[in-house]
């Protein structure tokens, strides 16, 4: 049985340090955690092919705090839906960090993600995330004793079915420009999350992964794929 999967998984202890990467869209997240601290966190738009910036900017974050890739013990990672070639390049980078050192992963939904960091509110709320060529991945979730759950899987729309999805009371969040914005908030007992609510935390991404491996979800590297947004 490989040494990442789930069953073989031992739980985190004091020594171990997880790395959480996100790079689902131009939005690129890094977050180094300890289970107790976050010992750092990046967040950045990227002007150029994350292929050319992800290790780099990964090498120098850990530098800060005083740490190499060597020392890592866990990782976590956005799954999808997302960027093609971004969800390729940041499962192509964790895969080749997991299999040459012998790490466990963790994968996120990158909804799942973004509810995760969300407030509790008791409206459902609709977590969203640019698809590109004018069309959004969105998905409904629940506000419950755990925390927000998803109410069933992602789905694209064009701009008049984001508008179109909310019918009632709701909370949404995520990659809204102005327009959106407008015409999400001109419905009645809809809140619009503010834009520092609308991103993904790398950090949340981070101690989600290291619960993970508390609980024994890692997952093995080699079947990790990439979930794309279906229409």
């Amino acid at each position: 049985m490989a040494a990442c999967s789930a069953r073989s998984a031992r739980q985190p202890s004091a020594a171990d340090v997880l790395l959480g990467v996100d790079s689902a869209s131009q939005t690129i997240g890094l977050a180094v955690t300890d289970g107790d601290r976050i010992l750092a966190e990046q967040l950045w738009t990227v002007r150029r092919p994350a292929s050319i910036e992800l290790a780099p900017e990964c090498a120098r974050l850990l530098r800060r705090i005083g740490l190499t890739e060597s020392e890592l013990t866990g990782l976590a990672l956005t799954i999808g839906p997302g960027s093609y070639s971004g969800l390729r390049i940041g499962l192509a980078f964790v895969k080749g960090l997991a299999l040459g050192r012998g790490l466990k992963v963790v994968a996120v939904g990158t909804l799942d993600l973004l509810a995760a960091g969300q407030p509790g509110r008791a409206e459902p709320m609709l977590a969203v995330m640019h698809a590109g060529r004018g069309r959004w991945s969105v998905a409904w979730y629940k506000w419950g004793k755990r925390g927000w759950s998803s109410e069933g899987e992602p789905f694209v729309v064009d701009r008049a079915g984001l508008v179109g999805a909310v019918t009632g009371a709701a909370y949404v969040c995520g990659d809204l420009g102005p327009e959106e914005r407008k015409a999400l908030a001109a419905i009645p007992h809809v809140v619009v999350a503010p834009p520092e609510l609308s991103y993904r935390r790398p950090a949340v991404l981070a101690q989600i992964g290291w619960e993970g491996l508390r609980t024994r979800k890692a997952s093995d590297p080699l079947r990790l794929v990439p979930r794309y947004e279906s229409a």
